[in-house]
């Protein structure tokens, strides 16, 4: 794990979970997550101006765009979410994955985003100010809403969203979306 200051920070050799470290940041910080699973303990929050998190990195990249992407489903055509290292944010079926509340500079990018679950709208991504770039929003559920209209995979409330694939997300309402 990268942060915007140069350091590289191993979060196992640390003995740290990727909530622990998120909680340590400040504004303006990234985080450079390695291809790897990271099974969260708790929601995530990216609460401070500037706050990002970039994934689909192999750990001997020095820029971000050195991220590898290439055609994963093999359709012919290389999409912005087809990281070659998979970064993947799992909320295990137990907790939303990420609520985004910063600012325009906030974001997450090239993250894949699944498994989690609400009460309410965006099990994967509750976004309110900020930005969702290049990811993959997958196999989230929104139970028991209480709503009349729930986002199960992600709730934009004042954000962006671009170029993300959002597939496979569910809620029990009647009427949901994303």
């Amino acid at each position: 794990t990268h942060t915007d200051s140069g350091t590289i920070v191993d979060l196992l050799e640390q003995n740290k979970t990727l909530n622990a470290f998120i909680s340590t940041l400040s504004s303006n910080d990234e985080i450079w997550l390695c291809q790897g699973t990271y099974t969260l303990s708790a929601p995530i929050y990216l609460n401070k101006s500037g706050q990002q998190i970039f994934g689909g990195f192999s750990g001997a990249e020095s820029t971000i765009i050195e991220r590898e992407i290439s055609d994963l489903d093999g359709n012919g055509i290389i999409e912005p979410w087809e990281f070659t290292n998979a970064s993947i944010i799992d909320g295990a079926g137990n907790y939303r994955c990420i609520s985004i509340q910063g600012d325009a500079q906030t974001s997450v990018n090239g993250i894949v985003v699944q498994n989690g679950k609400t009460t309410n709208g965006g099990a994967g991504i509750y976004l309110n100010k900020g930005n969702v770039l290049n990811s993959i929003i997958r196999n989230n559920l929104v139970t028991d809403c209480t709503a009349n209209t729930a986002a199960s995979g992600i709730q934009n409330i004042s954000g962006i969203v671009n170029g993300c694939l959002i597939e496979n997300n569910t809620t029990d309402t009647g009427n949901f979306y994303g």
